[in-house]
């Protein structure tokens, strides 16, 4: 079976003089059927859609974990990639896999300086989800992104369990990344969270923590953030909900706090 999906996103207060449209996201066209899912075009990593089982707000909000995860040394794996082909196997007793090649479009040897490498992207997860019970891994590794010969390595797991009206979820990862030939950093990221429902209202909240390099040398490092959600739903296609992020910068001795409110209607 065909499939196509076009995704846009729509800023009404034209944040950054995007106007009303605000980028393509997933967005795409492939095949599906009993041997899986294959698709070309722009679309989240696998390394990235992990986390989206324990996010308690869309990721493009102040207010997510995303704002502190994913990141290291001034890199963001928390990606969505265009020019990709992707691979979902079938489900088999709730395990399935993902695999995500991005080649490196602008790669020309013959340019100077000569030998830039071959910024490849390779995005792989496996999922357990079954019941109340769900478990992920997932590896991602960028080639030549400095320096040509060394390659970038992201490792993630996240976790979740279902305890009736309530749900516990965490999250750890490491990222390597070689800012030279000699000169290779790891920062280790985590996160807590959990979630309880009482009828019509959910109560949230998440601390997410992004651990310093040996050096420190980059302000995504050594970040914490504490984010908190109430939300009541209407109806099961329309929530409104107020949220609270407190975000510290330890490298600046800085904080920012954010709050908002919200409506989420699914059409």
């Amino acid at each position: 079976t065909g499939i196509f999906q076009f995704e846009a996103q729509f800023d009404g207060d034209g944040t950054g003089k995007n106007g009303f449209g605000n980028g393509t996201r997933n967005s795409g066209l492939g095949l599906k059927g009993g041997f899986g899912q294959v698709i070309l075009g722009r679309w989240d990593s696998p390394f990235k859609v992990l986390h989206n089982k324990i996010e308690l707000f869309d990721n493009t909000t102040s207010w997510s974990a995303v704002n502190v995860i994913g990141k290291s040394e001034g890199k963001d794996y928390n990606s969505r990639h265009s020019n990709q082909v992707q691979y979902w196997s079938p489900k088999f007793g709730g395990v399935q896999a993902a695999l995500q090649y991005v080649p490196d479009e602008k790669k020309n040897n013959g340019t100077t300086p000569p030998n830039q490498g071959n910024k490849n992207i390779i995005s792989t997860s496996l999922t357990y989800n079954m019941n109340d019970f769900y478990l992920s891994g997932a590896y991602e590794r960028r080639n030549d992104q400095v320096t040509v010969g060394e390659t970038d390595n992201a490792f993630r797991a996240v976790g979740r369990y279902n305890l009736g009206d309530l749900w516990v979820g965490a999250m750890v990862e490491s990222i390597e990344t070689n800012l030279s030939a000699t000169n290779s950093q790891t920062g280790t990221n985590w996160e807590v969270v959990g979630e309880y429902k009482n009828d019509a209202s959910r109560i949230a909240l998440s601390y997410a923590r992004a651990g310093s390099t040996a050096t420190g040398a980059a302000v995504d490092n050594d970040v914490s953030q504490i984010a908190a959600k109430y939300a009541y739903a209407f109806s099961k296609r329309t929530e409104a909900f107020a949220a609270y992020a407190n975000k510290d910068i330890n490298k600046t001795n800085s904080k920012a706090n954010t709050i908002g409110l919200g409506i989420i209607h699914k059409f």
